[in-house]
């Protein structure tokens, strides 16, 4: 059940990424918000665990010497806001597969 909760979670945010006008997601701070919205309307301790351990992996990645929020160093490192977008999906495709996570695929 764990997994069929986040892999729904998964293809929200990869439909968010995809095409991000359709839900008014213009730069990262807005996929932050929705990612939390989704958070608290389907509360699950898998989804929960796996936003943590994309904090850790941003933080490792971005070599942060404090524990920042993934939001703050995407926002650092990109230049503006679509890039920032564009760089929260490498990483975020990067660390699902660290972690052994399918990411759904475009059928596009």
């Amino acid at each position: 059940m764990r997994k069929v909760e986040l892999n729904k979670f998964l293809i929200f945010i990869h439909s968010a990424i995809k095409q991000p006008t359709t839900l008014n997601i213009n730069k990262v701070e807005d996929l932050d918000y929705l990612i939390k919205g989704y958070v608290q309307a389907m509360p699950d301790k898998n989804i929960i665990n796996t936003l943590n351990l994309f904090r850790n992996f941003v933080n490792l990645d971005m070599e942060s010497k404090t524990n920042h929020n993934w939001v703050q160093l995407i926002r650092l490192y990109a230049a503006n806001d679509d890039l920032s977008l564009k760089l929260f999906d490498e990483m975020f495709k990067r660390f699902l597969d660290r972690e052994n996570i399918k990411y759904p695929v475009d059928t596009n």
